[in-house]
């Protein structure tokens, strides 16, 4: 389990402190004949990102797969434009991630992705993104 913390200090300049641990679950599956088994084993994970414009750090949590560093790279490189989310109220590119991990099924949240962000944007603030509901 991903555990994220974000403080907001509220005196003088002002300021954030993001934390994170630094374990990630790594989930395969080893095949042994015609049965295949689920292996989990825990690696160390970096958490804590920073955009190239340097406007937002972001810790993620949830699943890590190629569609987690897809997201995450599009939101770094500024191919998804997060300030419009920021004015929007809503953070459709998120929500799009977490609703193709299910298919078109039941909800499952053992498959959702969160952030925790904090920004410049509009002096400083935190945003907890773990599901919005606009798409």
């Amino acid at each position: 389990m991903t555990t994220l913390v974000g403080i907001k200090a509220g005196n003088g300049e002002g300021g954030v402190v993001l934390g994170s641990d630094m374990s990630r679950t790594q989930t395969g599956w080893n095949p042994q004949g015609d049965i295949a088994y689920r292996v989990q084993r825990r690696i160390e994970g970096q958490k804590i990102y920073v955009d190239n414009k340097r406007e937002l750090a972001l810790c993620m949590s949830g699943v890590f797969d190629r569609q987690y560093v897809d997201f995450l790279s599009a939101v770094l490189e500024g191919d998804i434009n997060f300030r419009e989310s920021v004015e929007r109220g809503s953070f459709n590119e998120l929500a799009a991630l977490n609703l193709n991990r299910w298919e078109g099924r039941f909800p499952d949240t053992s498959l959702l992705n969160g952030l925790l962000v904090a920004t410049v944007m509009k002096g400083s603030q935190i945003f907890i993104l773990v599901f919005p509901l606009a798409v």
